[in-house]
Formats: C-alpha cells, sequence, structure tokens
C-alpha cells in the first residue's frame, strides 16, 4: 500500500540526489581541467578572468578563497593573490582617506587613486557585483 508507495518514493529521491551530486562532481573535475589548460589567461586577462569566476559560481565553487584550496594549486597562487593583494590595497586607500571622506568613496575613485601610485589597474580589471 502506502508504506510500498512512500518506500518507492524515497528510494527515487535518494537516487535522484546521488545523481545530482555526481553530475556536480563530473562538472568540478572538468572546471579543474579548464583551469588548469587555460591558468595563465585566468591569471593575466581580466575579462577571461571574470568570465571563469561566472562559470564557477554555479557550481559553488569559490577559487579565491583560500590559498591552500584545490583551486589554488589548480591554478597556482596568481589569482587568489591578485584579489588578496588588491584588497588590501583598496583597503589601504580608504584608510588613508578617512579623514575626509570617512573611508567611502566611489569605486572608480580607488583607481583612480591606485592608478596614481602604480598604473596597475583599468576599470575592467575589476568586476563590480
Amino acid at each position: 500500500g502506502s508504506r510500498g508507495i512512500q518506500k518507492k518514493a524515497d528510494e527515487m529521491h535518494a537516487l535522484s540526489i546521488q545523481s545530482a551530486v555526481e553530475t556536480v562532481e563530473k562538472l568540478q573535475v572538468k572546471l579543474a581541467e579548464f583551469a588548469k589548460k587555460h591558468q595563465t589567461q585566468i591569471q593575466d586577462d581580466p575579462a577571461f578572468r571574470q568570465q571563469f569566476l561566472q562559470m564557477c559560481a554555479p557550481l559553488g565553487v569559490d577559487p579565491l578563497v583560500s590559498t591552500k584550496s584545490f583551486w589554488a594549486k589548480t591554478l597556482g597562487v596568481g589569482i587568489g593573490d591578485f584579489y588578496f593583494e588588491l584588497s588590501v590595497k583598496v583597503a589601504e586607500v580608504c584608510f588613508a582617506t578617512r579623514g575626509r571622506n570617512g573611508g567611502i568613496m566611489a569605486v572608480s575613485e580607488v583607481i583612480d587613486t591606485l592608478n596614481r601610485k602604480n598604473k596597475l589597474y583599468n576599470r575592467g580589471d575589476i568586476a563590480i557585483a
């Protein structure tokens, strides 16, 4: 009766979850292969890096999380280091200007300030979510 139907429904649900987990795992493997193959582009090309990060997001993969992570090992330390160093520089700019603006400023102003110091960043390099 209804117990048999519920048991079958539970089995199908478990199978469905297992299938979804296996699919995500396969996608993560393919993403890792892609990252290794395109490591230099991911590190050096801001537009490519942004597209790569957008590709990772639906899988819940964040290659920027940790330098000890699988992704840091796969990509080398370059991508995580880039964003870490950038965030430190942004914090330094905001901290240095807090007397005149409370440390709050437009992203474009931060980029301009960083560029006056070392001409490293283009507005397209920094994705604004």
